[in-house]
């Protein structure tokens, strides 16, 4: 029922480039949509980050969430590929864009195997990011990010 709405809505949003030591990135955005209805009108908005609880309690609810470069994606060659999995992670990011203590929150679907959650962890720790930011500063922030397929 929303589908039609939210890709009108995305259409029209327009974002900035990525960048990392000036230099544009492509990087893995996370959103959220917002249906609002004030008086007779019918609102959708994009906000920039995924409402994770732990962030908006720290930043409210409108913070730019952090994002991750896209980078050598090793774990895809060592998890699943045609079998249902999702895997949600977790990762601090501190205020320079360096991961620490990437983990797995949860998962859903067909067991992974420990090479696959390991390679995982590994592409979160060795990523690049661009922290959360907040009144015109970089914060620290905890990072969730979905694997499967």
């Amino acid at each position: 029922m929303y589908i039609q709405e939210i890709y009108k809505a995305y259409k029209k949003a327009r974002f900035q480039p990525a960048t990392f030591n000036n230099k544009k990135e492509d990087a893995f955005v996370q959103f959220r949509i917002k249906f609002e209805k004030k008086n007779d009108n019918e609102l959708i908005s994009i906000i920039n980050n995924i409402g994770y609880e732990e962030n908006v309690i720290a930043y409210g609810l409108n913070h730019i969430g952090a994002q991750r470069i896209v980078g050598k994606e090793t774990w895809q060659k060592l998890c699943p590929k045609y079998n249902r999995y999702n895997i949600i992670t977790k990762t601090h990011i501190n205020n320079l864009g360096q991961a620490s203590n990437s983990s797995i929150s949860s998962s859903k679907g067909i067991p992974v195997n420990k090479k696959c959650i390991n390679s995982i962890v590994d592409t979160l720790n060795s990523s690049i990011y661009i922290p959360a930011f907040v009144n015109g500063n970089y914060v620290p922030s905890t990072y969730v990010e979905v694997f499967g397929n």
